[in-house]
């Protein structure tokens, strides 16, 4: 896995590394024993399943084995490419259901990434990093990205920084002012060691940019926002296995 450096700006570096990857799944945890529930809820299955192709639906519904609730869905959740409404979820006993309330782009693969805004009612156990992935085409993309921001002076890593990905296809706007006039294609958001990760990218070339948003417009737009870049172009490269 090779990790580059990223140019600095105004306080923040990024450092990052390509991993190919498919489709995340949960992973099964095992039942604890004792009095208080430590363990986090598990996924039973998904409908459409994790991962379909030819996505038609307007809704789709998580299945776990325990009852659940969403924490902070809005600051938790992130949808990429983003959406200009943000979903209905809606809780149903051991279910969760997410609907979407604008048509979706055709031949495109969406991630949904909950962070920790899926808990068990009982001891608030976070469900973490859960993505649903799932395409409107024929087939969904694979590729991952995923890599570290941390502050430039003193090192330590940046939680909370939102990591936006713009697709190189804009011949009118200049790379660098892409987070000051485009909405970015791709979104992921630091945990509290500052890491961040991408699934679902397609075979294009991207533009990384890292800014700490400090009124959620998802844009460069004050003054003292931190922002740090990538100053040339990243291109995921599938690698098949052996």
């Amino acid at each position: 896995m090779k990790i580059c450096f990223l140019r600095m700006l105004n306080k923040l570096i990024i450092y990052f590394s390509v991993s190919i990857l498919l489709f995340s799944c949960a992973h099964p945890v095992s039942p604890g024993g004792g009095a208080k529930d430590k363990d986090a809820p598990n996924i039973l299955g998904t409908s459409p399943e994790n991962g379909s192709a030819n996505f038609t639906k307007d809704k789709f519904t998580i299945e776990f084995d325990e009852f659940v609730e969403l924490k902070d869905p809005q600051n938790q959740i992130l949808i990429s490419p983003p959406l200009r409404e943000n979903p209905t979820y809606k809780i149903k006993g051991k279910s969760l259901q997410v609907k979407f309330n604008e048509e979706l782009k055709e031949n495109t693969t969406y991630s949904i990434y909950f962070g920790d805004a899926i808990v068990d009612i009982t001891e608030n156990n976070p469900r973490s990093n859960y993505t649903y992935i799932f395409s409107t085409g024929p087939f969904t993309d694979s590729l991952s990205l995923q890599g570290v921001v941390k502050d430039a002076f003193s090192l330590k890593p940046v939680e909370g920084c939102f990591v936006m990905l713009y697709k190189d296809d804009n011949d009118t706007i200049t790379h660098d002012s892409m987070p000051l006039l485009v909405r970015p294609y791709y979104l992921s958001k630091t945990d509290e060691n500052g890491r961040y990760r991408f699934s679902g990218l397609g075979d294009d070339d991207y533009l990384l940019f890292a800014l700490m948003d400090m009124n959620g417009s998802l844009s460069f737009d004050l003054p003292n926002e931190q922002i740090g870049f990538i100053d040339s172009l990243l291109h995921p490269v599938y690698i098949s296995k052996p």
